[in-house]
């Protein structure tokens, strides 16, 4: 199946603008774990297939090249069953910090937020963390410290990296520095 993007006229003069073509081969027998349903009946355009994936749908790049004929990039995909194995392996590996007795179920979901990138949120929830947490010398309390400090980090090394998008060469090097100081 193919997904195209928006064709953009190859004689026009824009520089910032290319055209792609996302090449999806898809089997039933390979990826049965890729949910995929055929919508080409909700399709506004009835001469083109249409397919929906599941949200959560992961794809693997074989290949991604120039079409000099058609004059786009042209993007091979399969599904990847690789999201699930990390998934498996990420629960895996909490519920032995847990069966170890080194992680409490609510510091466990502030890292899960933490780790999906939920900064907000996770931030709220050791702050709320803090507050019922009526033993200052619990266990638990040096976790949620340190979630927080996590927090932080990950807020701060978001903001070097989108300054470092932004910036002109001559300020490269002042940003890398600041990164580099998140990671030391």
């Amino acid at each position: 199946m193919y997904v195209s993007t928006d064709v953009v006229n190859p004689n026009t003069n824009s520089n910032n603008l290319e055209s792609i073509i996302f090449e999806i081969n898809y089997n039933t027998n390979l990826h049965s774990s890729c949910i995929v349903a055929n919508i080409t009946c909700y399709s506004q355009l009835r001469d083109e297939e249409e397919f929906l994936f599941d949200l959560g749908t992961v794809f693997e790049i074989e290949k991604f090249f120039y079409n000099d004929d058609k004059k786009c990039w042209m993007c091979k995909m399969i599904p990847s069953g690789k999201a699930v194995e990390i998934a498996k392996e990420y629960v895996n590996f909490q519920r032995n910090e847990m069966n170890d007795g080194k992680l409490d179920v609510l510091v466990l979901f502030g890292n899960l937020l933490y780790d999906v990138g939920e900064y907000s949120k996770c931030h709220y929830y050791f702050e709320n963390l803090l507050t019922i947490q009526s033993d200052k010398n619990a266990p638990t309390i040096i976790d949620i410290y340190r979630g927080l400090g996590r927090v932080f980090l990950g807020i701060t090394l978001d903001i070097y990296k989108k300054t470092f998008d932004d910036l002109q060469h001559r300020d490269v090097a002042k940003c890398l520095n600041l990164i580099g100081e998140v990671y030391y």
